[in-house]
């Protein structure tokens, strides 16, 4: 199992001892706080990209956790979220605050629901394209957000690769040196219908063609080279997002 840096805000410290205690038995690198502000301190005078994820109490004084998560995000907008409380099933938090976060859980907390979520929240992405340069900028991009990536230079590069890790999303590059990228996509569907799929390409007219045609349904996004970092990975977080919540949503919340 992959290990995150991850921070814990719960006003009590007990909680915030209980779950480090657990988290650092599984490898992850943990630092926790009973102070929301304290806990925004820690993630503006940290390097970008040093918590990965993020396990916040609901209710705590001065600022409640949806609160806290917004304002982190100003300053780390990937960084991955797990809702943790004993008021999940009330009126204290409303559907909008519910949603900033990938998962959401009840108190006391389930270890073995906690380690699965925290083994999905943050995206394994493949990214097949051809372009090696490219690749090494996806790869420090990828490193600095907390993504675990893997790669491929072309459709044969990645026979092996579909089967062996469970990619939440791939990025795939429409022109590969053996062939067209669409015949990723169909090997990535068919190994895994629910991968989401961002299709990227250095031609514009590739980018035309293939909005007109049936196979973007398959697809959740098309970017044109140069792609904007910042808008891949939020389009990234964004697919994960949804597949995390309809995986580890609390049914009665």
């Amino acid at each position: 199992m992959k290990t995150y840096s991850l921070l814990i805000v719960d006003d009590e410290q007990t909680n915030c001892e209980n779950l480090a205690d657990i988290l650092e038995m599984f490898g992850h690198d943990v630092v926790w706080t009973c102070d929301p502000q304290a806990a925004l301190k820690l993630v503006e005078e940290s390097p970008r990209g040093r918590f990965d994820i993020a396990l916040i109490d609901l209710k705590m004084p001065e600022m409640n956790g949806a609160e806290l998560l917004r304002r982190i995000r100003e300053t780390n907008p990937f960084l991955q979220a797990v809702l943790i409380s004993a008021y999940i099933d009330t009126d204290e938090i409303d559907e909008g605050a519910k949603e900033l976060f990938e998962v959401i859980l009840s108190k006391p907390v389930d270890v073995d629901a906690l380690m699965e979520s925290i083994k999905h929240i943050v995206p394994v992405v493949l990214c097949v394209d051809d372009d090696q340069d490219y690749c090494d900028v996806l790869t420090e991009i990828f490193s600095t957000s907390g993504i675990e990536s893997f790669f491929g230079h072309s459709i044969e590069s990645i026979q092996s690769k579909i089967d062996s890790n469970p990619y939440n999303v791939a990025v795939v590059d429409l022109r590969l040196p053996d062939g067209n990228g669409l015949a990723v996509v169909d090997l990535l569907k068919k190994s895994n219908p629910d991968i989401g799929v961002i299709v990227i390409s250095g031609y514009s007219n590739d980018i035309g063609e293939l909005a007109t045609q049936t196979t973007p349904s398959k697809i959740s996004a098309i970017f044109e080279k140069p792609v904007d970092s910042n808008e891949l990975l939020k389009k990234i977080f964004e697919i994960n997002h949804l597949k995390i919540r309809g995986r580890f949503e609390n049914p009665d919340s």
